[in-house]
């Protein structure tokens, strides 16, 4: 099963990012939805989430929304533990109900959790279909934004706080109100033509 492009150039720049040398987390992601689409027939793909303090990101490979309004259950599974810095979770998809039943069971068990710990069918609904995906580039334009607002004199919770005044004035997100905060000032004089 292929991952979108856009997928994997947020990957790339996550493991670019991370410095991790050894691990490309492009093709684990790639081998982990070829692994899953080989055990569960009606799989559809799946979401990283990552819980950062700058905001949340979601990178998916749910690119298809005929793929999208064809789901019928979910597993979450947390990567990293709720209480150690940014949290990181899987949500797997599928177009079955009943599919990951027996995959929960066995993650539980196998990750020594409890049922609760791995979400079956928790991450249905309007959630999935809103489509809601925060790429890194899209991060990395806020977090520039913020940068730009901190040395126009404030400081960085006032710039957030900037950034999501824009962004309700415009009826728009963080990620359009950053992009108006990085965009090039207009010229702020007129040039005559003196000939």
């Amino acid at each position: 099963m292929r991952i979108p492009s856009a997928l994997a150039a947020d990957l790339a720049l996550l493991t670019d990012a991370l410095d991790v040398g050894t691990v490309d987390i492009a093709s684990t992601v790639s081998l982990l939805t070829s692994d899953v689409a080989a055990a569960v027939s009606s799989y559809a793909g799946l979401s990283l989430r990552l819980s950062l303090s700058s905001g949340d990101v979601e990178l998916t490979t749910l690119d298809d929304v005929d793929v999208v309004a064809r789901i019928l259950t979910s597993l979450r599974v947390p990567v990293t533990p709720a209480t150690t810095g940014p949290s990181v979770v899987i949500v797997l998809y599928a177009t079955r109900l009943g599919a990951f039943v027996d995959v929960a069971a066995d993650l539980a068990w196998l990750t020594d959790r409890t049922l609760g710990d791995v979400g079956l069918d928790t991450d249905l609904g309007a959630r999935i279909h809103a489509h809601p995906v925060t790429s890194l580039r899209s991060l990395s334009s806020v977090d520039q934004a913020i940068g730009v607002l901190v040395g126009r004199g404030h400081t960085a919770e006032e710039a957030l706080v900037e950034l999501e005044a824009l962004a309700a004035r415009a009826g728009s997100d963080r990620y359009a109100a950053a992009l108006v905060t990085l965009a090039p000032l207009p010229p702020t004089g007129v040039v005559y033509d003196t000939e």
